[in-house]
């Protein structure tokens, strides 16, 4: 039967990165083509559902290098959220978060520090300032 995984060959290729592994990691954004000038979206960098009608950017993390040098070369999925009609549009707010999150990281800041470099580093231009990002995740 397809469902009963118990045959399927065990291989490390396709082991899950374990939870708590610290990586650099490379980000990419597949551009889904969508624009939207009332919320400043002019570069095409995101996707917009055909089915919810959220946008969202969708993007590939791609793990250059590990503390224990496993798992260079893989690649992590992730939507980060940019408009939603639902919840008063807290998936956007959750993006928001998630992109801030992600300039900290790659430009070495703290979340907490409230300097004006640190103010600036949060600040894009569009999208595309994103993509091919290094950044250290867990």
């Amino acid at each position: 039967m397809f469902y009963d995984f118990n045959t399927a060959v065990s291989d490390n290729i396709n082991t899950i990165i374990p939870d708590g592994t610290i990586a650099k990691v490379k980000l990419q954004i597949k551009p889904g083509g969508y624009s939207d000038a009332d919320h400043g979206w002019l570069d095409g960098f995101a996707t917009k559902s055909d089915t919810t009608n959220s946008v969202y950017l969708a993007c590939c993390f791609t793990v250059l290098a590990s503390v224990t040098g496993e798992y260079i070369g893989r690649k992590v999925w992730s939507n980060i959220g940019l408009y939603s009609s639902k919840n008063d549009n807290k998936w956007g707010e959750m993006g928001r978060s998630f992109i801030r999150a992600i300039l900290n990281s790659a430009k070495g800041f703290s979340d907490k520090d409230t300097s004006d470099a640190a103010k600036q580093a949060r600040v894009i231009d569009d999208f595309a300032d994103l993509d091919n990002l290094e950044l250290v995740v867990r």
